[in-house]
């Protein structure tokens, strides 16, 4: 009477996969989906995220940037956006959240960092932005 279900299910790379350098700009949409992606820029100037009922992580561990300041303009509805992120760096929130939030889980760190500075400016609808370091 009933059928054995068959697992139906998508492949993918579960570590990311890398992104092609954009001339050190990141630019990414996700509307209702998502990824992961490696982003490898020797020369990271920054990018705009747009994320709606969807979200990405962005791994930028290996990226060098072209100057000390980059900056990311994020737009975030009901959905998310992580960055993973080398532990030196300096993280200038400039998001408005509404009903939404913006994390930074890295641990902290008692010393002043002297890496490269990423400012992440933009809105939050019912979503979130979280930062993390490994």
């Amino acid at each position: 009477m009933y059928r054995q279900r068959t697992p139906r299910h998508i492949s993918h790379d579960e570590k990311g996969t890398p992104e092609e350098d954009n001339n050190g700009y990141l630019n990414d949409v996700s509307l209702f989906g998502g990824g992961i992606k490696i982003i490898q820029s020797k020369s990271f100037k920054g990018g705009n995220i747009t994320a709606v009922m969807g979200g990405s992580e962005f791994d930028l561990r290996h990226v060098e940037f072209a100057s000390k300041v980059a900056v990311i303009d994020v737009f975030t509805l009901f959905g998310g956006t992580k960055f993973i992120i080398p532990e030196n760096w300096t993280v200038q929130p400039d998001a408005i959240s509404i009903l939404g939030g913006f994390s930074d889980k890295r641990a902290v760190s008692m010393n002043s960092p002297e890496g490269s500075t990423l400012v992440i400016r933009g809105l939050v609808v019912l979503g979130g932005i979280e930062i993390k370091s490994f």
